[in-house]
């Protein structure tokens, strides 16, 4: 059994995930809760969850969050899509953005597929992390990301700002930051962006903890 949650609006989709995964726990108390994420996808053990059952209750429920960003997964899940509707296991999909050929081919497998998307968008220019953090203003950048990502912008948008506005400070210098931290700080976000695209990490969440370095 699948269902599907995506759209713009993160914070409601997270929160009907939440109340889902609640909903499902409370009718069925033994079911085991197993969570996945771009940055820890494993084919193996999500073909285990497709065809295994738990040893007192007859169904798991795997809570997959922004799974469809990593390439590979997305590629598995839409390869398994019948044999995730025919499971007696529940697999619950928090996503953003779902591109039409996919969220096609899920609606065709999945119980329910829920959309929320931001009627009504907060005007934000994603320049303000970069003159956070010219400024080296840990906190402003931090909060600035934090609105940009509510606002829809993608990590790689906001990794490029980043990117784009260190470069410039390695070409005219830095009060707030020496060659060598500007080095490292270019150096990190290139590794982030490729290890996120690899599927080693979780692209918004390794870079948020990029930007709480600076």
């Amino acid at each position: 059994m699948l269902y599907l949650i995506h759209g713009s609006d993160t914070d409601k989709t997270r929160e009907k995930a939440r109340e889902l995964v609640a909903s499902l726990q409370k009718k069925k108390p033994e079911a085991e809760v197993f969570r996945l994420g771009s940055d820890n996808w494993n084919e193996a053990r999500f073909d285990e969850f497709i065809s295994s059952q738990g040893l007192f209750e007859r169904k798991f429920i795997v809570f997959a969050n922004r799974l469809l960003e990593n390439k590979e997964a997305k590629a598995a899940v839409t390869e398994k899509l019948p044999a995730i509707q025919q499971s007696e296991n529940i697999f619950i999909f928090l996503e953003g953005a779902v591109d039409k050929a996919t969220l096609l081919e899920i609606a065709e497998a999945a119980e329910k597929v829920q959309v929320f998307e931001k009627t009504e968008k907060e005007r934000f220019n994603v320049f303000s992390l970069a003159n956070a953090l010219r400024a080296r203003d840990r906190r402003g950048l931090w909060v600035s990301y934090q609105k940009a990502v509510r606002n829809g912008a993608l990590p790689e948008e906001l990794s490029g700002v980043l990117f784009w506005q260190i470069k410039t400070l390695l070409a005219t210098g830095s009060r707030n930051f020496s060659p060598a931290e500007l080095e490292t700080l270019a150096l990190n976000i290139v590794r982030l962006y490729h290890d996120a695209h690899r599927g080693l990490v979780d692209f918004e969440t390794g870079l948020e903890r990029f930007v709480l370095t600076v």
